[in-house]
C-alpha cells in the first residue's frame, strides 16, 4: 500500500475519540507492525478537542479512524481531503436520543469511506439513517484477549449469577427477580453486580429519569428476603478475575450495543442468559436467548446441573474465542482499511 503522502512514507492512520478503550486491542495491533505509523487525537468530550492539534495531526494522515460518531466523524467528515480516507466506528449511543440528532444525522456520508458497525442490526439501521451503501457498511464485532479470561472457577459457579453494571438500560430489576425464583428453588443461587454505584456517575443521579429505577433496584435488593444472596462489587477493570467467579452472565437489557460483558463472560467460560433486546439473536447463540423471565429460571435451573454447566460453558467459551479474540478480529479490520485505502 503506498501513502497518499509519498511513495517513500508509510501509511499514517490517526485514530480519533474521546474513549477509545474498546479499540485499544485494535490501536496496539497497529503499532505492533511496522509498515504503519499510528497517531492518536484523544478529544476530552463529544466536541471538546485541542483544534490546532487535530488539524496537525489529520494534515498528516493518510486514514483517519473515528471511533464512536460523535463529534470527532462531524469535524472529520467536513474536513477530509481527496487524498484522505475516513472510516467511522459506531456503537449504540450514535443511534439514539440527543447522539443521533446532534451527530449521526449531521455527519456529512459523502465523505466517509467506510463504517463499521458492532452488531448486525446497527448496519441496518445505519443504511436505513445514511446514505451509505450497503457495500461501504461493515460488521466487524468488538475485540479483546479473550485468553486473558481462561481462569479457573470455583465449585459452586454454577449457582452464582452475575451481573456488569446497574443503570437503568440493565434493568437489574429483571435480574432480581430471576434471583428470587431460583432462590425459592434452591438457596444456593446468587446474584454478583458489579458496577459504580449511582452517585458516582454524574449523568446518571442527575437526572431523575436515569437516577430513580436505579434507587428503585436497591431499595428491592433490601426488601427482598433474598438480600443476603445478592453481592455488590465496587467498579474494578480486572473484570477476568470477577468474572472468575461467576457461572452465567446475565444480560437483562432494553437495549444494546454488543454487550461486551456477554462475549468478556463468555470467554471466561461463564454461561450467557441474554434477553432478547433488538439484535441479540443476530449477535449470540439462540440457544442462550429468553423472551421470559419463566423462560430465564428455566433455563438456568437446566443449565445449572453440574455436568450440564461445564459444557455449556466450554460451549461459550469456544464460541467468544473464535469470533472476538484480538487475533482473529484485528485482520478483519486491517483488511477493511487497506481495501479502503489501496
Amino acid at each position: 500500500m503506498i501513502s497518499s503522502k509519498g511513495k517513500a512514507s508509510k501509511p499514517h492512520i490517526l485514530f480519533v475519540g474521546h474513549l477509545l478503550h474498546f479499540l485499544r486491542p485494535f490501536i496496539g495491533y497497529m503499532r505492533a507492525r511496522s509498515e504503519y505509523r499510528v497517531s492518536i487525537d484523544h478529544w476530552q468530550g463529544h466536541l471538546k478537542h485541542d483544534e490546532a492539534t487535530s488539524r496537525r495531526l489529520a494534515e498528516a494522515a493518510d486514514i483517519v479512524f473515528c471511533e464512536w460518531c460523535l463529534g470527532n466523524a462531524l469535524w472529520h467528515s467536513g474536513r477530509k481531503t481527496d487524498s484522505q480516507k475516513l472510516i467511522v466506528r459506531l456503537h449504540r449511543q450514535e443511534f439514539y436520543g440527543n447522539a443521533r440528532t446532534k451527530y449521526l444525522s449531521r455527519v456529512n456520508w459523502g465523505a466517509v469511506d467506510a463504517a463499521i458497525v458492532i452488531a448486525p442490526f446497527y448496519r441496518d439501521l445505519l443504511a436505513e439513517l445514511t446514505s451509505l451503501r450497503t457495500e461501504q457498511i461493515h460488521f466487524v464485532p468488538n475485540l479483546f484477549d479473550t485468553k486473558g479470561f481462561a481462569r479457573p472457577k470455583p465449585k459452586d459457579a454454577h449457582y452464582r449469577l452475575g451481573l456488569v453494571k446497574y443503570t437503568r438500560r440493565k434493568r437489574p430489576d429483571l435480574a432480581l427477580q430471576i434471583l428470587e425464583k431460583l432462590a425459592k428453588l434452591d438457596s444456593r443461587f446468587s446474584l454478583h453486580v458489579v458496577g459504580k454505584r449511582p452517585e458516582d456517575i454524574p449523568w446518571i443521579w442527575d437526572r431523575p429519569e436515569e437516577r430513580t429505577p436505579v434507587c428503585r433496584f436497591l431499595q428491592s435488593v433490601q426488601r427482598s428476603p433474598f438480600r443476603d444472596s445478592v453481592t455488590f462489587y465496587s467498579y474494578t477493570e480486572d473484570m477476568p478475575s470477577w468474572f472468575s467467579g461467576i457461572g452465567f452472565v446475565l444480560s437483562t437489557s432494553d437495549n444494546e450495543g454488543s454487550h461486551q460483558a456477554v462475549a468478556e463472560g463468555m470467554a471466561a467460560g461463564c454461561v450467557p442468559v441474554i434477553r432478547n433486546w433488538p439484535g441479540a439473536d443476530r449477535l449470540y447463540p439462540r440457544r442462550f436467548i429468553f423472551s421470559t423471565i419463566d423462560e430465564a429460571v428455566q433455563f438456568i435451573c437446566n443449565a445449572s446441573a453440574p455436568e450440564r454447566f461445564r459444557y455449556l460453558s466450554e460451549i461459550a467459551r469456544r464460541w467468544a474465542c473464535s469470533r472476538f479474540d484480538t487475533r482473529t478480529v484485528a485482520p478483519r479490520i486491517l483488511s477493511l482499511l487497506e481495501e479502503n485505502v489501496c
